[in-house]
């Protein structure tokens, strides 16, 4: 099955990707027809000095059709219209202005760009510093605080020492803490099971094209030039109005070689643009989406990945979605699918994305409970985003900051059917720097949400803090406190420790209730897993669920170098590295053991030569 097989509209004017605009390239086209009418062409750049209001704001710079300079000691008119109208605008000019020579011709994307570098320095400091200054209480900008850091230290001695150290309040704290993070965790996905059992997934009434809103784009992109041929291409391919389209890539100030990538893709497409965004620290995907953030006038935006094959009705689903919500509805998730699974690490992968993406969110949305967001394919109204402040660039994981931010001002979040194909990592030392980022921040999110009790409890009510704060606790505490506890409690049915509380009905019943929610915490990710795989027709990775306890021992090692890494480091981007992939889903396959499984003599036989 093909992605475009997977459902909804696909016109065939974009199946191979719209042809340039005009052939031979923008700049010889504009300095073409200026020629013809006796107008100079400037092939604007940052050389060029602007004689522009300081009044100007980010949002106005795309709306801009011309702007004044200085050359050569005169102030000259620079012309940018839209290229299919300049030969109409330069004929009447030309006929009635007799000073027509303080004119001369550039580019829309070159005039967008000059401007938007004359504004570059002053719009990525308030970007950067935007949610601290406005709402400095959901910044992560100063966490974890010198207490915060204390508790952590404290707190991750006493998870890593205190199940080991019998007739001790701390052993009874770390039992305490285990059976609250594994039935905290089985609670959620139970209830996600009950309620995904039967249900028949429903698409909105698409809009007509008339009807379609402006949409911006935004890929945030740092080394990544061997994706942007894929990732230009898996964009074309969006079945959207092209004049209400405005894909954005945003490249950083120090990568050239992604930038030359970005504007050899964008050549001859109007709706595309390359954004260079100025160095700054921290050096994070959420700084330059709020950058870019402030470049867009749109209705509705969205995010990508480099790596992303987004179905080619998705934003046409996500803006009928969004139209046909209420209006608190602010922003609609698209479900992740992993393709090129190879080894066994991608399989799993694959799987912890299928029971979260068709299992655990659709259930929260269902429930109008907060949504920890993915980091790709979600999609938003624009003043919502700008009425919670946007992207966070100090925090890490700035999807499920989002996404509970989103929540405490009174907006909910849906999932659309639609999906985008996505690779995982193919290495394990890949897979553990994604996951430690990905725990960091989460820990980061929880200490900015949970440091005042009392206003997460009156902007989200108790049922949903607490759903919130069980979801966090089942990312964070329960892959802490696998290893620690599985080991300790071998050691106590070993008989080499002994148990909290000593040989006492109480310290049986803490040993009893923890090895009851490590079961339960396995047994319904096993049900999760299953009812998922059976949604996406993938029973045949049934069997890969048997290494799930060797998988969440790596997201235990990811944990706990997350928790020094936050001590020290916590706004750090551990970036992930992509490479080029089909644009088509994973068959199904047949079963076999992972080849390190393999016993020689269950290898097949080479024929002899």
């Amino acid at each position: 099955m093909r992605l475009s097989e997977l459902g909804g509209r696909r016109k065939p004017r974009l199946a191979a990707g719209p042809a340039p605009l005009h052939p031979g390239g923008e700049d010889r086209f504009a300095a073409e027809i200026a020629r013809r009418h006796g107008f100079p062409f400037i092939a604007l750049s940052s050389r060029h000095a602007l004689v522009t209001p300081e009044a100007l704001g980010p949002s106005q710079t795309s709306a801009l059709r011309a702007a004044e300079i200085r050359l050569d000691g005169d102030v000259v008119t620079v012309l940018a219209p839209p290229l299919d109208h300049l030969p109409v605008l330069l004929a009447a000019l030309a006929a009635q202005a007799p000073t027509h020579r303080r004119f001369a011709v550039t580019t829309p994307r070159r005039l967008e760009a000059r401007l938007r570098a004359s504004l570059a320095e002053r719009t990525e400091r308030a970007t950067t510093s935007h949610i601290a200054a406005r709402l400095p209480a959901f910044s992560a900008r100063t966490v974890p605080t010198p207490l915060q850091k204390a508790l952590i230290v404290a707190l991750a001695a006493l998870f890593a020492l205190g199940a080991m150290l019998p007739l001790s309040v701390a052993s009874m704290a770390v039992s305490i803490a285990s059976v609250a993070a594994f039935l905290g965790l089985a609670l959620v996905r139970l209830s996600a099971c009950l309620a995904r059992i039967g249900r028949r997934r429903t698409r909105p009434d698409l809009l007509p094209d008339e009807a379609l809103p402006s949409y911006t784009v935004l890929v945030a992109l740092y080394h990544e030039a061997q994706m942007l041929p894929q990732l230009s291409a898996a964009l074309d391919r969006l079945d959207y109005p092209l004049d209400r389209l405005d894909i954005a890539f945003l490249v950083e100030e120090d990568d050239p070689a992604t930038r030359a990538a970005a504007e050899a893709a964008v050549e001859g497409r109007a709706h595309m643009r390359v954004m260079v965004v100025p160095d700054g620290r921290p050096r994070t995907k959420p700084r330059a989406l709020a950058y870019g953030l402030a470049f867009s006038r749109a209705s509705l935006v969205a995010v990508y990945d480099a790596e992303d094959h987004p179905h080619p009705d998705q934003l046409r689903v996500a803006a009928s979605a969004l139209a046909a919500g209420p209006d608190e509805l602010a922003c609609v998730q698209a479900r992740l699918e992993i393709v090129g699974a190879r080894n066994w690490l991608q399989r799993q992968f694959l799987i912890e994305y299928a029971y979260l993406f068709s299992g655990t969110l659709p259930w929260l949305a269902a429930a109008g409970l907060p949504l920890p967001l993915g980091g790709t394919s979600n999609h938003f109204k624009r003043r919502a985003l700008s009425a919670v402040g946007g992207w966070d660039p100090y925090n890490v994981t700035e999807d499920a900051d989002l996404g509970a931010r989103l929540a405490r001002f009174g907006y909910r979040t849906g999932v659309i059917d639609s999906v985008t194909l996505e690779t995982a990592p193919a290495t394990v030392g890949v897979w553990l720097r994604q996951r430690r980022r990905w725990v960091k921040g989460w820990l980061v999110t929880a200490l900015v949400h949970a440091s005042r009790p009392t206003g997460l409890l009156d902007d989200l009510g108790g049922r949903a803090a607490l759903v919130m704060l069980l979801h966090f606790a089942a990312n964070i505490l329960s892959p802490l406190l696998y290893p620690v506890w599985l080991i300790a409690l071998a050691l106590y049915f070993l008989g080499v420790v002994d148990p909290p509380a000593g040989d006492t009905f109480a310290g049986s019943l803490v040993v009893v209730a923890a090895a009851t929610g490590l079961v339960i915490g396995f047994g319904s990710t096993f049900l999760i897993a299953v009812l998922s795989l059976d949604l996406r027709r993938r029973r045949d990775l049934k069997l890969e669920l048997v290494f799930l306890p060797i998988y969440w021992f790596l997201s235990s090692w990811a944990a706990w170098r997350a928790v020094g890494e936050i001590l020290v480091n916590p706004h750090s981007w551990a970036k992930t590295p992509h490479e080029p992939t089909p644009a088509e889903p994973d068959r199904p396959r047949r079963w076999s053991w992972p080849a390190w499984l393999r016993l020689p003599w269950r290898q097949r036989r080479q024929p002899c030569e």
